[in-house]
């Protein structure tokens, strides 16, 4: 009884979140093209670009003027641009403050509270269009062990700066960000960076996107270019950090560390190299992983970035499920806010199948038999439907591993990278949502809707041959 009480519950869900997935064939837009493309143009796509000079006072304090260039990408007007101030909407605190704003030749108003910005403009921007927006801001930081602000003497800037909004393709609506305990609660359309950060004294400025000291400017000034669309610009900055590099063809794996090598270059590289083969190809030239005291994290990743705690004991999951988050999240995006469970579901069983190609099945067979199947809370629920972290965490990064390897059992492990890489194929820079996916699989595996909820369900799944 209490079986067939979970699955009416689950099959409620799943309606509700993914009716056309389940029940119908259609994807919800064709977003193919690009990563087959990657030495193309990025700006015959339409991205967002981020034009900053930034300016590093101390520990406490960032100013920039910020240049936005953003087109409608939408099939519809836009009457009003949400800009959303990340730090502010993550904490309940304001960091970023606004000192001047501008929409170059439009006319606008603006109602600003601490956490967004919504600009009306007078004129519509009409799909295909692109307008400019400049701000000057500075951006306080708190003394916290955390991704954002300082600690000991060096500075972690993420969520740091006024962002365009991504659209809520299904609402059709700008999204927002909101606080909460755990999770990330956040989430960024791919955009294109450059500009300019100048430190103060002997400090180091760590990021993918700084590939060094721009010529014809002061010695404390670097050049920011993130060549392809990323999700975020993150920077460490701070002195005595030490640096091990190792190379995966083209790609230079960078670690930096200020005390202990802990040998994640290495590691690092084999983890890469393993995707590489396993999700298809990573296009930054740097990946780079950063030793830093974190108080509520083993981990955190941002575009081309990792964030690696010393604050406890990392081990090599960790850092593989970090890495993955670089295809899952990074080069293709996912609603981290409504759904949590694409990304690190999806992290979390890619770093499984790396254990099993480092140590061996039994290692992976023990962890996906230490799953529980069936809990209250199902893993389809946005991150505010988790009333505690253990239970989120259960619910999003372990439970999806039970539906991938219900797929792998079927497909095989090569038809299931070959359902990896068309996702990341097909939504390469852009944002995926779980009916983008299901649509994916049912397509790429030849699945019908009664297969689609047996793998979910863990019931009989017969009528698909399995493969070796």
């Amino acid at each position: 009884m209490r079986k067939k009480f979970v699955f009416v519950i689950t099959m409620l869900a799943i309606v509700f979140f993914y009716p056309n997935a389940l029940w119908g064939t259609q994807q919800s837009e064709d977003t193919r093209g690009f990563a087959e493309q990657e030495e193309s143009d990025v700006r015959e796509f339409g991205f967002p670009e981020y034009q900053f000079d930034i300016v590093v006072h101390d520990e406490k304090r960032v100013s920039a003027r910020l240049q936005i260039k953003y087109t409608n990408n939408q099939s519809y007007p836009m009457d009003d641009i949400k800009m959303i101030l990340p730090a502010n909407a993550l904490s309940g605190e304001e960091h970023i403050k606004l000192k001047e704003l501008e929409v170059v030749d439009r006319s606008f108003t603006y109602q600003k509270n601490y956490q967004d910005i919504t600009l009306s403009l007078v004129k519509s921007l009409m799909p295909g269009e692109t307008l400019e927006i400049k701000a000057d801001f500075d951006t306080i930081l708190p003394c916290s062990p955390d991704k954002f602000g300082y600690y000991q003497g060096t500075i972690r800037l993420s969520n740091w700066y006024p962002v365009v909004a991504p659209v809520d393709k299904k609402e059709n609506k700008w999204a927002s960000f909101e606080p909460l305990e755990f999770g990330d609660p956040y989430y960024y359309e791919a955009a294109l960076f450059h500009g300019t950060v100048k430190v103060p004294g002997d400090r180091q400025v760590i990021s993918p996107f700084v590939p060094g000291k721009k010529q014809g400017l002061s010695k404390n000034n670097y050049i920011i270019d993130s060549v392809y669309p990323a999700r975020d610009c993150t920077f460490v900055i701070g002195t005595g950090f030490r640096e091990v590099s190792q190379r995966v063809g083209g790609i230079h794996v960078e670690y930096y560390f200020q005390n202990e090598d802990r040998g994640f270059a290495a590691y690092g590289k084999d983890v890469l190299e393993y995707y590489l083969s396993l999700l298809g190809s990573y296009p930054y030239s740097r990946l780079v992983l950063v030793d830093l005291p974190l108080s509520n994290y083993f981990g955190m990743e941002f575009s081309g970035m990792v964030f690696l705690s010393t604050s406890y004991c990392v081990g090599l999951k960790t850092i593989a499920h970090e890495i993955a988050h670089q295809y899952w999240y990074g080069l293709v995006g996912s609603d981290q806010i409504k759904e949590p469970w694409i990304d690190e579901g999806l992290a979390n069983y890619c770093a499984l199948l790396y254990l099993e190609k480092k140590h061996g099945s039994e290692a992976y067979c023990q962890a996906i038999k230490e799953i529980k199947p069936e809990r209250k809370y199902l893993s389809f629920l946005p991150v505010s439907a988790y009333p505690e972290k253990e239970i989120y965490k259960e619910a999003v990064y372990a439970r999806p591993a039970l539906f991938w390897d219900r797929l792998r059992s079927l497909a095989g492990t090569e038809g299931l990278s070959q359902g990896f890489k068309k996702a990341q194929t097909d939504y390469r820079f852009q944002v995926m949502s779980g009916e983008d996916l299901f649509c994916i699989l049912k397509k790429e595996y030849r699945l019908n809707n009664n297969q689609i909820r047996g793998l979910l369900f863990g019931d009989d799944q017969t009528a698909f041959p399995k493969k070796h």
